[in-house]
């Protein structure tokens, strides 16, 4: 993953901090994520849902863990316990969890899930949707290989009160 960084999403919660996804390496939680919670005065986040189980979104899963151990770790599949020697909850379309709900968004990878939260409209998409476009430009283009339902996924979104949409990349 040369020079390609991926966002960390902080959502604040009635209980307690969720954070969303972890970024590409280890060092990335022990460098830029803990220094930045202990800073805004967190403590420990209660949960982390992994978006994808792409190295870029969850390369630093294992070190997250370490931090948090007593963290919920949420995936849209069972993929990402190739990264970590905890449990992880999958999360279904509709599933709510501490206020927000997990958003199945599959075509850049089947188990792709956003986090929508009613509070504020605001859907996280990581990779399931892209800011420009979903094939990108030169060696990052994000693709959609499950064509059909992402355009299913697309036609659900729209039903959806969606003010706000962060995107990953």
């Amino acid at each position: 993953f040369s020079n390609i960084y991926t966002c960390i999403f902080l959502i604040t919660t009635p209980n307690g901090v969720v954070i969303y996804d972890t970024a590409t390496y280890s060092s990335d939680i022990s460098n830029y994520l803990y220094p930045a919670l202990r800073s805004l005065g967190i403590g420990k986040p209660v949960a982390v849902v992994i978006s994808h189980n792409h190295g870029d979104h969850a390369g630093g899963l294992a070190a997250f863990h370490e931090l948090y151990p007593d963290a919920a770790i949420y995936a849209g599949s069972e993929a990402c316990k190739e990264r970590v020697d905890a449990p992880v909850q999958v999360l279904k379309d509709g599933d709510l969890f501490f206020g927000l709900r997990a958003v199945h968004i599959p075509g850049h990878t089947a188990d792709c899930t956003g986090i929508y939260d009613s509070r504020t409209k605001t859907l996280l998409s990581a990779d399931c949707l892209q800011a420009y476009g979903i094939y990108g430009k030169g060696k990052w283009g994000t693709s959609i290989p499950l064509r059909e339902d992402h355009l299913k996924a697309l036609e659900r979104l729209k039903t959806m009160d969606i003010e706000a949409l962060y995107t990953a990349h």
